[in-house]
């Protein structure tokens, strides 16, 4: 959607808004921003698209001390340092901006963070040992974490898998993938659960008739182990 053509100037109005999220919209102009980072909002959750990073700072520098939920579509070192710095009670985050090695650096600030639900993307098919780098950001991840989310734009295989799951330092309660799976991905969830024994909920973006025999005998598994198994496709 193209914000040009529409007028911020209402929003000041509505000094009760606790949600405020842009789906699909194209960058907003410097006047629709300049509204918005003097409206009289206490946001609990902020949705932001594939903006600039200088706009997507000055929002989180605007609505972060009362944030609770956060999703943003682009991603940078300093847009994490910004969240370190200005989102304190922040207790979900989603990334769906690809983080690659560029973010090393702000990896740590996550750690000391409240946050309990963290969905991310990967994409970055030119790692030549993506396992090396799941593995250093799955350390950094909060302490306070429970809930996982993941995006990912090809089949996930089990040694990545693994490597996020193994090296998340917290035991998770809720894992969900949205993407295909590869072949022993759920034997793995079904040892880390065996291990674990923490995980309660599990949601995978599949549809059954195109799930193996072996993978259905896993399921029957995981859920004889207590999980709520869910296919959301």
């Amino acid at each position: 959607m193209n914000l040009l053509n529409i007028s911020f100037e209402n929003l000041n109005n509505l000094n009760n808004l606790k949600e405020l999220v842009f789906n699909n919209c194209e960058e907003m102009s410097d006047v629709q921003r300049n509204i918005l980072t003097k409206a009289p909002y206490n946001l609990k959750t902020l949705g932001l698209g594939e903006w600039s990073a200088e706009t997507t700072e000055l929002l989180i520098k605007t609505f972060g001390r009362s944030l609770k939920k956060l999703l943003i579509g682009t991603i940078t070192t300093e847009i994490i340092n910004f969240v370190s710095l200005y989102c304190s009670e922040l207790v979900t985050f989603k990334i769906l901006g690809n983080i690659t090695f560029t973010h090393f650096p702000s990896f740590p600030l996550l750690k000391k963070m409240k946050i309990k639900k963290f969905t991310f993307l990967y994409c970055d098919s030119s790692l030549i040992e993506p396992t090396v780098f799941l593995k250093n950001f799955a350390n950094h991840f909060p302490e306070s974490l429970s809930k996982l989310g993941l995006f990912y734009d090809d089949i996930l295989s089990a040694d990545i898998l693994e490597t996020i799951l193994y090296n998340t330092k917290t035991s998770l309660t809720s894992l969900k993938i949205n993407c295909g799976i590869g072949k022993h991905c759920l034997q793995v969830i079904l040892d880390y659960v065996k291990i674990r024994k923490s995980l309660k909920i599990f949601k995978l973006n599949m549809q059954v008739n195109i799930i193996s025999l072996l993978d259905r005998n896993v399921m029957k598994n995981l859920r004889e182990q207590g999980v709520d198994v869910q296919l959301l496709a």
